[in-house]
């Protein structure tokens, strides 16, 4: 027989899949020790503009 769920139940079940498949996204991802700026986004155009592939793009960052 199946389990008859009450809408807090519900409610219960679908922020905590919510919280793991946000937890899953930025698994892994450091935290930032600074702001970027603008020497920053100008670095990374540079680097955008000049390289020939995405490998030597992420060779170069």
């Amino acid at each position: 027989m199946r389990k008859k769920y009450t809408k807090e139940d519900l409610k219960q079940i679908i922020a905590d899949y919510h919280h793991k498949k946000l937890q899953q996204l930025f698994k892994g991802r450091p935290e930032r020790d600074r702001v970027i700026d603008q020497e920053d986004m100008l670095n990374l155009r540079i680097a955008l503009n000049t390289c020939h592939s995405l490998e030597e793009f992420i060779a170069v960052m």
